[in-house]
């Protein structure tokens, strides 16, 4: 476990302001999406909704869990007074 921690870069942390911004950007992404108007309607109600309706909010989350993980990465963090044991 990292105990004393800093980070090399620590104004690249500003940048997970930005992180909100981008949920509402997927959030509003999501309502934009295409009405599909088919003429036959209870054949693609009978034939089921499947997975990926299911799936459909893990997109936006991977890639703002990507984001945020991209950022800490870049800031470069670092332990501090640790000890290397050799071989």
């Amino acid at each position: 476990m990292i105990e004393q921690a800093q980070f090399q870069s620590p104004w690249v942390l500003w940048a997970l302001c930005l992180i909100p911004a981008f949920i509402l950007w997927a959030w509003v992404e999501r309502r934009k999406r295409a009405v599909l108007r088919f003429s036959a309607a209870s054949l693609i109600f009978k034939q089921g909704r499947g997975i990926r309706p299911y799936l459909l909010w893990m997109l936006p989350a991977l890639r703002i869990t990507a984001f945020t993980l991209a950022i800490i990465a870049l800031a470069r963090p670092q332990e501090q007074n640790t000890r290397v044991k050799d071989l």
